[in-house]
């Protein structure tokens, strides 16, 4: 099994949107950096936010699957598997506690 990459809560949430960013699970950058949304789509993103004036830290960024899989393809997991369904709990507790209006 492969690193575990954790949710990235967010650190300001006094804003008037709240918004929640998911992807799939981690791929090779995030898993040498424990980071999710770091490699080369998330920085993308990022300034995609930051051209609407979202802030990343003001946004959860999350992941379905906490590891990268094989061949950072997700269907390698498998769905009833525990890389999936620990993930879906941890995003369901994730989206709880920081309850977006958008996700």
């Amino acid at each position: 099994m492969s690193t575990t990459i954790k949710n990235e809560l967010p650190t300001i949430t006094d804003l008037s949107y709240k918004l929640a960013v998911v992807g799939d699970a981690a791929g090779t950058e995030e898993e040498q950096f424990g980071r999710i949304f770091i490699g080369t789509s998330g920085s993308i993103l990022t300034n995609l936010l930051a051209n609407a004036g979202i802030l990343r830290e003001a946004s959860l960024f999350a992941n379905v699957a906490q590891s990268k899989p094989n061949r950072s393809d997700f269907a390698t997991f498998d769905w009833n598997g525990m890389e999936v369904q620990d993930g879906i709990k941890s995003l369901k507790s994730d989206i709880e506690i920081f309850n977006p209006n958008l996700i």
